[in-house]
């Protein structure tokens, strides 16, 4: 019994990052850095601390909602999961966030971030430590019923049965 237990999570997570036989996997992009590259400073808590722009292509069929969560790799040296960013309920027909956007009319909802705050908390590691900030899409099939008062945590568990698919988007930073 124990061992189908513990297998239960890898097909759970093939599931996830499979895709269907001739279908494009979803991928991540951002016109301010690329996969790996450093996040430029206009986007830092040392600069103008505004969100990149992003977009995403290849949505899997049945999407009904997208989450987008921002997490300091290196951050969990430090303890608990850092996140920057957590962002959910983005609409099934939106392909794309734009710089610096704060304010949604469409149902998506800011959630809060490790600091304690609603909204895009720009990078800002110890000085003389490069930190690895991983932005991921998920693909939802429903519309989560939640706040803003929701951190990441929460929407990461909430979302856990419900993901189509999903791509990501690393960015460095170092002071």
């Amino acid at each position: 019994m124990s061992q189908a237990v513990m297998s239960m999570p890898l097909v759970v997570v093939l599931a996830v990052t499979c895709c269907c036989p001739g279908e494009k996997a979803m991928t991540l992009a951002s016109p301010a850095f690329s996969d790996g590259q450093p996040i430029p400073i206009r986007f830092t808590g040392d600069g103008e601390n505004v969100s990149p722009e992003f977009r995403w292509r290849n949505v899997p069929q049945g999407t009904k909602s997208f989450a987008l969560i921002c997490r300091d790799v290196e951050g969990d040296q430090y303890g608990d999961s850092w996140f920057n960013w957590v962002i959910f309920n983005i609409p099934a027909a939106v392909r794309a966030l734009g710089e610096g956007r704060f304010i949604f009319n469409d149902g998506t909802v800011q959630g809060t971030n490790s600091a304690g705050l609603v909204g895009y908390l720009g990078p800002g590691p110890p000085r003389e430590s490069e930190h690895h900030y991983v932005f991921r899409l998920y693909a939802l099939d429903t519309v989560l019923t939640l706040d803003s008062k929701t951190d990441a945590e929460r929407i990461l568990h909430e979302l856990r049965e419900h993901v189509l698919g999903r791509a990501a988007l690393t960015g460095t930073y170092k002071r």
